[in-house]
């Protein structure tokens, strides 16, 4: 397989998706393989950073109460 990772990350936003269907599971573009330097430029002002986590994942919140932010990140390594 050319991709090993790729094929890691779809299979956990599938597996992610269908366990937890009520939260939100998500790659951010933190890639900068195309495109050339002009879109580099651009992606880096909209807010594109290296070293960002393959998958972010947020949880909805769920007691009213005090302001309470859940979620995680992973990092993906074949």
């Amino acid at each position: 397989m050319k991709r090993p990772e790729q094929a890691l990350q779809k299979a956990c936003i599938k597996w992610l998706r269908l366990q937890y269907p009520n939260v939100l599971a998500f790659h951010p573009p933190n890639g900068r393989d195309a495109g050339g330097p002009h879109m580099g430029k651009l992606w880096k002002d909209m807010g594109v950073l290296a070293g960002v986590p393959d998958i972010l994942v947020c949880c909805p919140k769920v007691d009213p109460g005090p302001r309470f932010v859940c979620g995680m990140a992973i990092e993906l390594k074949s």
